[in-house]
C-alpha cells in the first residue's frame, strides 16, 4: 500500500451550509483518519467508519458517531 501524504489523515471535520456555500468548522474526530466512510444515521447523528492511519495502513476499525446538537464525537 502507497505511504499517505500527511495531510490526508486529519481528525477536523467542518458542515457545509449548501444554501450558502459556506463552512462551519465542528468539533474534531476522536480519530485521525483518512478517507473515511460517513453514514447518516436515521436519528440524525453522523457515523464515521473506518478509514486509513496516516502511515497508510488501513488499520483503523472504529467507529465514533457525530452528535450535532452537542457539537461532539464520540
Amino acid at each position: 500500500m502507497r505511504p499517505l501524504e500527511s495531510s490526508l489523515a486529519l481528525a477536523s471535520t467542518v458542515a457545509l451550509d449548501p444554501a450558502t456555500g459556506a463552512y462551519a468548522a465542528l468539533a474534531d474526530m476522536t480519530t485521525v483518519r483518512a478517507y473515511p466512510g460517513f453514514v447518516a444515521l436515521l436519528d440524525g447523528r453522523l457515523m464515521a467508519v473506518e478509514g486509513q492511519t496516516s502511515s497508510g495502513s488501513p488499520g483503523i476499525t472504529s467507529v465514533e458517531t457525530y452528535t450535532l446538537g452537542t457539537n461532539t464525537w464520540r
